[in-house]
C-alpha cells in the first residue's frame, strides 16, 4: 500500500490509499483492519491500473481522516521496515557467508518463505535501521538474534521443522 495526496479546492487534500492487487505488502492487512476498526469508509473506491499494475484505490478526504493519518503513516512505516527485514533475510539466504545466521540454510525454500512473516515479526524490535551515504535505508540484523528466533520458531511451529534432501 502507498498513499497519494492530491490538492483539492480551498486548501483541501484528497488522500488515496493504493493497494496492489495480487501483491500484498505487510501493511495492507493492518491498514484495512485499522480502517474497519475505526469505521472509516472511503468516499470513493475504484480499481485502477497504476504503473501497469492493477490496484484498488480508496479515496478519503484529508479532514475526514484527520488524526488517523498519523496512525496510517505509522502502519505504512512498519510495513516498509518489515519488507526490508524480509529482503535482508532473503539476501542472507541467497548469499551465505560467515555472518549468515545458523539454521537459515537448513530450511527448504517453501518452509523458509512461509516462515518469513513470523520471523520478521519476531525480529522487528531487535533490528537496527539506518541510512547509507546515498540516503538508502539500511538494515542491520544480529545473526545470533536471527539464529535464536529461528530455533524458537522451529521448536514451537511444526511447519518449520527443517527438511533434509535425499
Amino acid at each position: 500500500m502507498w498513499m497519494e495526496f492530491t490538492p483539492k479546492d480551498w486548501l483541501m487534500m484528497r488522500v488515496g490509499l493504493i493497494f496492489c492487487e495480487g501483491e500484498s505488502d505487510p501493511e495492507d492487512s493492518w491498514v484495512r483492519s485499522y480502517l474497519d476498526a475505526q469505521q472509516l469508509v472511503p468516499r470513493h473506491q475504484v480499481n485502477e491500473v497504476r504503473n501497469g499494475t492493477p490496484c484498488e484505490v480508496l479515496y478519503f478526504g484529508q479532514c475526514y481522516l484527520g488524526h488517523h493519518l498519523h496512525a496510517l503513516q505509522e502502519l505504512y512505516q512498519k510495513g516498509l521496515e518489515r519488507s526490508l527485514i524480509l529482503e535482508k533475510l532473503r539476501e542472507l539466504r541467497r548469499s551465505p557467508s560467515d555472518h549468515t545466521p545458523d539454521g537459515l540454510a537448513d530450511l527448504d525454500d517453501r518452509t523458509f518463505e512461509t516462515s518469513l512473516p513470523a520471523l520478521a515479526e519476531a525480529l522487528h524490535a531487535g533490528v537496527s535501521f539506518g541510512t547509507d551515504s546515498e540516503g538508502n535505508v539500511t538494515v542491520t540484523l544480529d545473526s545470533s538474534l536471527v539464529a535464536g528466533e529461528l530455533t524458537r520458531l522451529m521448536t514451537t511451529s511444526p511447519q518449520m521443522a527443517p527438511t533434509t534432501s535425499p
